[in-house]
C-alpha cells in the first residue's frame, strides 16, 4: 500500500482541494479518465469510480475526511489496475473495496455504485 506522503504528493491537486470545489471533480476524472485499466471491464470501472467521486461531491451524511479516504482509495485502486494483470495484488484490489463499503455503508445509492464495481472486479456474484 502507497505510504500518505507518496499519495499526497503524486495526488496533491486532489487533497488540496476543498468539497464543492469544481476543480476536484475535474482533477479526479482527469486523472482517472487518462488511466489504461488492465481489466476487461476498465470502461465499465472507471465510469462507476466517476459516479461514485460524483456522489461523494454532494452526499452531506459522509464527513470530509471520510470523503477524502474515499477518494484517496479510489485512486489508490485505480492505480493498481493500472498494473499489468499478472503483478495486479488482487488482495489490495479487495481491500480498497472492503474499505469504500465501510465509508459509504449507510448511503444506499453508494453502496449500489460500489456493489456495481465489486461486481466489474468479481467480489459480487
Amino acid at each position: 500500500m502507497q505510504s500518505s506522503q507518496t499519495f499526497d504528493q503524486k495526488y496533491s491537486t486532489i487533497t488540496a482541494c476543498q468539497f464543492g470545489n469544481e476543480n476536484s471533480m475535474t482533477n479526479f476524472r482527469n486523472i482517472v479518465g487518462e488511466k489504461r485499466l488492465h481489466h476487461p471491464e476498465s470502461e465499465e470501472v472507471k465510469q462507476k469510480m466517476l459516479e461514485l467521486r460524483q456522489v461523494l461531491e454532494s452526499e452531506r451524511t459522509i464527513s470530509a475526511p471520510l470523503k477524502n479516504e474515499a477518494i484517496k482509495k479510489l485512486l489508490e485502486m485505480s492505480d493498481e489496475l493500472e498494473k499489468e494483470d499478472a503483478s495486479q495484488d488482487k488482495g489490495l484490489l479487495r481491500y480498497y473495496y472492503d474499505s469504500l463499503m465501510v465509508i459509504v455503508k449507510d448511503v444506499a445509492p453508494m453502496v449500489t455504485i460500489v456493489i456495481g464495481i465489486g461486481k466489474l472486479l468479481g467480489y459480487v456474484p
